[in-house]
C-alpha cells in the first residue's frame, strides 16, 4: 500500500500518535451545568476533532428542561454511554430511554442526552456515592469538513487570505468554530486535560481564576466505577427483555396451534387477511416516513443487542458496527466496539489519510507505533495519526474491549465487512461492556 512517510512514532502533539488517560483528568464545569472532560483537545493534542467525556446529573424535579441547541449540520456528534442511565432527547419532540452501552450519532443540536428517564423521573442510582452523577457518556465531535477533501483543499487555497483577514492561523479558526458548535468554547481557552500528549503534567501559571474549578481531577476510583460497567439499571432492562420473549414466545406457539388447527378448513384464502394487510402497509408507510425525518433531522441511537460483529480477514479480532457508510448512507467514518481475543497480535500497518482512535473499555494489551511500544489499559485513548505504522497487541490473561473508530473511512468499512459475519455480541461481551449478558 502506498503512504506518504510516517511521522516520527514518538508521544508528542506532532508525533505519530496520542495518547491520554481518563484517571487523572481535569473536570470542567461549565455554564448551564455541563460537567465535561476532555481527553482529546484539538488545540492541545493537534487533532482535526475533540473527544470529551460528558457527565451528567439529574435535574431537580421542578427544573425546567432546556431544549438541544439549534441544530449544527457541520458538526457530527457521537455519543457512547460508558454506565448509568438516562434519557435521548430528540429536538423534534420525544425522548427514549438510554443505557450503558448505547450509541448515538447525530448532528450537533440534533438530541441531548440527560440524566433520568424518558418517564420524566430523575430518581435512580448515582454512578459513585458522593458524586451527582447519573450518566456519563464519551463524546466525539468531528466537523463535516474533515470529511470534504475539496472543501478542504479551497481552505488551503485560501488560507493565507483567511489568516491576514483574522489575524489568527486557519486551524485555530477550525478549533474555534468546533468548540463554539459543541458549546465548549471555555476549552478553547482552558485546554489542559490532564495528562498531556508529551507525558507531563498540564499545570499552567497562566491558568485564569474562572480554571479554579476545572483543576479538580476525575478520582480514580470513579473511573474504575465507570469501567466496570456492572449497572443494575441495565441489568433491570435485561430481565423485562427476557420476560418479553418469553412472552412472545408463549403467544407465537399459541398461535402455531391455531394455525395447525385451522389448517383442515376448506375457507383458506391467500395472503394476508384485509385488517393485517392494513396494518402492514401502515408500518411501511410509517417507517418511510421516519425514515424522512431522520435525513431532516438525523439522530439514530444502537443499542449493544443490535450490532453486528464481523471477525476481520485472516485475524481473530472482531468489530461490533456503531456505525458507518453500510449501516448509515451518508456516514463518512466507521465506528464500533473491538474485541481483540487473548493473545491477538495485530499485523503493523498503516492508513494513509485516516486517524484512528481506540478507547480501551475493559483489558490490557500493548500498542506500539513504529518501533516504540507502550502499554494501554482501561480507560486509556489512543489515537493513531495518518501515515504511522501502528497496531495494537493483546495479552493471553483475558478479552480486550476498545471503542474503535476511524475518521475518515477510508475504506475500513468495506475491509470489516468483507470478514466472517459472526452475529450479535455474545453474551460474555455484554457481559463486560454493560453487564447485561451475565449469569
Amino acid at each position: 500500500m502506498a503512504c506518504r512517510p510516517a511521522p516520527t512514532c514518538s508521544l508528542g502533539a506532532t508525533s505519530g500518535f496520542v495518547a491520554n488517560k481518563l484517571a487523572g483528568a481535569r473536570l470542567h464545569t461549565l455554564p448551564g451545568g455541563r460537567t465535561v472532560v476532555p481527553l482529546l483537545h484539538p488545540q492541545q493534542h493537534g487533532l482535526p476533532f475533540l473527544l470529551t467525556l460528558e457527565l451528567h446529573s439529574a435535574a431537580p424535579a421542578a427544573a425546567v428542561a432546556q431544549p438541544p441547541p439549534a441544530l449544527d449540520r457541520d458538526l457530527y456528534a457521537l455519543h457512547y454511554v460508558l454506565a448509568g442511565s438516562g434519557q435521548l432527547v430528540r429536538a423534534s419532540g420525544g425522548a427514549e430511554q438510554l443505557q450503558a452501552g448505547d450509541s448515538v450519532l447525530m448532528h450537533s443540536g440534533a438530541a441531548a442526552c440527560r440524566a433520568g428517564s424518558a418517564g420524566g423521573s430523575t430518581d435512580g442510582p448515582n454512578l459513585l456515592e458522593g458524586s451527582p452523577w447519573q450518566l456519563a457518556a464519551l463524546v466525539a465531535y468531528m466537523p463535516r469538513q474533515l470529511f470534504e477533501q475539496q472543501q478542504q483543499q479551497q481552505q488551503q487555497q485560501q488560507g493565507k487570505q483567511q489568516q491576514a483577514q483574522a489575524g489568527q492561523p486557519l486551524e485555530e479558526q477550525a478549533w474555534a468554530r468546533m468548540l463554539h458548535s459543541a458549546r465548549l468554547q471555555p476549552l478553547l481557552q482552558a485546554p489542559s486535560s490532564g495528562n498531556r500528549a508529551d507525558g507531563g503534567s498540564s499545570s499552567s501559571s497562566s491558568s485564569s481564576s474562572s480554571d479554579a474549578a476545572a483543576a479538580r481531577q476525575l478520582p480514580e476510583e470513579f473511573v474504575g466505577a465507570l469501567l466496570a460497567g456492572a449497572r443494575e439499571t441495565a441489568r433491570q432492562l435485561l430481565l423485562q427483555d427476557q420476560q418479553q420473549q418469553s412472552g412472545s414466545e408463549s403467544t407465537n406457539r399459541s398461535s402455531s396451534r391455531l394455525a395447525d388447527s385451522g389448517s383442515n378448513s376448506s375457507s383458506s384464502s391467500p395472503g394476508l387477511p384485509l385488517p393485517a394487510a392494513v396494518q402492514a402497509a401502515a408500518s411501511s408507510v410509517a417507517g418511510w416516513w421516519a425514515e424522512q425525518q431522520q435525513r431532516t433531522c438525523p439522530v439514530t441511537k444502537r443499542t449493544l443487542s443490535e450490532l453486528t460483529a464481523f471477525r476481520l480477514p485472516n485475524q481473530t479480532n472482531r468489530l461490533a458496527v456503531q456505525f458507518d457508510p453500510f449501516s448509515r448512507p451518508q456516514v463518512p467514518f466507521i465506528s464500533g466496539i473491538e474485541v481483540f481475543e487473548r493473545g491477538h497480535r495485530t499485523t503493523p500497518h498503516v492508513h494513509p489519510h485516516a486517524h484512528e482512535l481506540f478507547f480501551i473499555l475493559a483489558g490490557e494489551g500493548v500498542g506500539f507505533c513504529g518501533d516504540h511500544r507502550f502499554p494501554v489499559t482501561a480507560g486509556d485513548v489512543v489515537v493513531f495519526r495518518p501515515g504511522a505504522v501502528h497496531g495494537i497487541d493483546n495479552g493471553d490473561a483475558s478479552r480486550m474491549y476498545c471503542l474503535e473508530l476511524m475518521v475518515p473511512n477510508e475504506a475500513f468499512a468495506e475491509f470489516v465487512r468483507a470478514g466472517e459475519d459472526t452475529g450479535s455480541l455474545s453474551g460474555d461481551d455484554l457481559c463486560v461492556l454493560a453487564a447485561i449478558g451475565c449469569r
